[in-house]
């Protein structure tokens, strides 16, 4: 048993936490570029939240941080600023039948 080779690597998502800033100064910073300056305080992937209005995806001034630990920090730093990170909280899924969020008879298979 002892020649079989055997790789282990962590979980993608159980050993990552999400926290969501809201920052206006960092708008118009490229997101590689703040993913590349939060390396160093455990950050791994950055996000912009976006939003649909009339038809047409508008960038918001709020980023979702991916950190490469369980534990969220209670702080990044960005330049000067010392931005607070509260945890983010995806929005629930729903099936295609119950897409108005109203639910009259419970959708076959729930």
């Amino acid at each position: 048993m002892s020649t079989i080779p055997v790789s282990v690597s962590p979980h993608e998502t159980l050993n990552t936490s999400k926290g969501v800033i809201t920052c206006g100064e960092l708008f118009h910073v490229p997101l590689d570029e703040i993913t590349e300056r939060l390396k160093s305080q455990g950050g791994s992937y950055v996000r912009r939240i976006t939003i649909r209005r009339d038809g047409q995806l508008l960038n918001t001034k709020h980023l979702i941080l991916t950190f490469s630990s369980h534990v969220l920090p209670e702080y990044v730093k960005a330049g000067y600023m010392r931005l607070s990170l509260r945890p983010y909280i995806p929005n629930p899924l729903r099936c295609f039948k119950c897409v108005s969020g109203i639910l009259k008879l419970p959708a076959a298979g729930h």
